[in-house]
Order: structure tokens, then sequence, then C-alpha cells
């Protein structure tokens, strides 16, 4: 879990993926424990029905969460807990409903052709490896050769169950040369020098794979985009594009892109 490991949280009592928390224990740790074993639990349910006890029950433990994270966050009394109430209560009209509907059934139908996506992108991991490893470990450098277009990548950060949190950086997209001639798409974050050669040492730089695509990105590590908001497959085109869509009709307080993140590898992992 990234939340962890990127902020001096304390573990909870029992310690990381131990045993769910008990009522009496209430540390910061035992509530992103909660947090981490409700959405696992919400998540892979295998019945999406849910009776309004068991929303009630999660609805209640959410809003304890926000309340003991408002104080723990130094944020004013109820700013998260409100928006939690504002979900809990607000209403959805039949047309929004049958919409909500149509595109879950279109993404559950989608679940055993992203299982087989799941295992060629393992399998084009294995091959570029192999591939990959030999001319670059020789060869290290690219040389630029082309503009192609300017692009905006958004994905969340520091998100609450999906509240707030939204980043976006500008990239410069460049071909550049391997020595076989084969060409890279690179990445270059907005505001940094577009270098003429670019090393695979470099500390800024790291790549990605999608659809059996590897490029590269050379920005801020710090910046921590998701890899599929460079390059998506058509399954996760369609994800986005429902969830977009899902903003907009709830004006923003439905937003899942927070639980999708794939991130961006550096390569001195890519070769251990």
């Amino acid at each position: 879990m990234r939340i962890k490991k990127c902020f001096s949280i304390p573990p909870p009592t029992q310690g990381w993926d131990k045993n769910d928390p008990t009522p009496v224990e209430l540390t910061v740790g035992d509530d992103v424990e909660r947090i981490r074993r409700l959405r696992n639990e919400i998540l892979h349910r295998g019945d999406a029905d849910v009776n309004k006890d068991v929303l009630s029950v999660y609805m209640c433990t959410f809003k304890e969460i926000a309340g003991r994270l408002e104080i723990y966050l130094g944020k004013r009394k109820d700013e998260f807990v409100s928006q939690i109430e504002s979900l809990e209560t607000c209403c959805m009209d039949i047309e929004t409903e049958r919409t909500y509907l149509d595109n879950l059934k279109e993404l559950i139908s989608k679940e055993v052709q992203l299982k087989g996506e799941v295992a060629d992108v393992q399998s084009d991991i294995r091959h570029l490896r192999r591939d990959f490893e030999v001319e670059i470990l020789d060869k290290k450098k690219l040389k630029k050769k082309s503009y192609i277009r300017k692009e905006t990548i958004k994905w969340k950060h520091e998100s609450f169950l999906g509240i707030g949190g939204d980043k976006s950086q500008c990239y410069q997209l460049y071909n550049y040369e391997m020595h076989s001639g084969e060409m890279v798409q690179v990445y270059i974050q907005d505001g940094y020098d577009i270098p003429e050669t670019l090393n695979i040492d470099d500390g800024k730089l790291q790549f990605g794979i999608n659809k059996g695509i590897l490029f590269i990105v050379y920005h801020d590590k710090n910046l921590t985009p998701y890899q599929h908001r460079f390059i998506q497959n058509e399954i996760q085109k369609k994800a986005y594009a429902t969830n977009e869509s899902l903003k907009a009709l709830t004006s923003g307080k439905i937003d899942f892109s927070w639980i999708v993140g794939d991130y961006l590898r550096d390569f001195k992992n890519f070769f251990i």
C-alpha cells in the first residue's frame, strides 16, 4: 500500500496486513488499515447487490474514519464527513441509474477479455525484457529524432476515497531512436530541457508497458502518475471514459480513478 510507504504513518496496533483493527484501536495506522480492508472487501465482492443494512455499516465506518482523519490532518470539522454524508443521501434519477447499470454491465462483460489481456501483457513484458535488455545494456543511449505532440496526463494522488487529489502534468512527446534503429516514444516533462541524447542510467527516466508498447517518461519521479494514463488498452479507455461520465453526472462527487494505479517503473529494477 503506497500511502504507508510514502508517508511516516505509524503501523496499526496489530501491524500491517495482520488482523482487522478492533473497535478500540483508533490510531491513524488502524484507520488506514481499515480503509485498505474495506476497499478490498467492496471491490472484491462476488455479489454486486448491497442491502441497506450493509451499506449503512460501510457509510458509518467511512464517516467515523473521516472524522478522525479530519483531526489528524488538521482539517475543519466535517470537511470530509459532509462529503460522505452527501453521497449517502443523494438521490439518483431513473435515467442516471440506467446509465450506470448499462455501463457496469458492459464492463463486467469485458472481465474475461481483460484477464486474457493481462496474460498477454505479462508475456509481452517477458519478451520485451529479453529483447530490450540485450539492446539497452550494450547500447544505453537513445537519440532524439522527431517531435510528436504535447499531452496532458491526469491522475489521482493523495485523495481520500476519491475525494480531491486531482493531479495533472503536461509532457512533450518525442520519438527517440535506439541503437537498432527502432523508435521508442519518450514523454518529457514540460519545462525540462529536451536532450539530444538520453541515457538509460539517468535517474529521471522511468518506463511503462501497455498493449505491448514500451514507452519512457523523463520527469520528476515524485509525480507518480499511473502508467496506464499514458497509453491505454481498449478496456482501460472504456473504464476511464465511464469514470469521466460518472464524474460529470455527479459534479465530481463520484470518481473511481483513485483505485486504478499501475505505476511507472525504474530501469534499474527492470534488469534485476
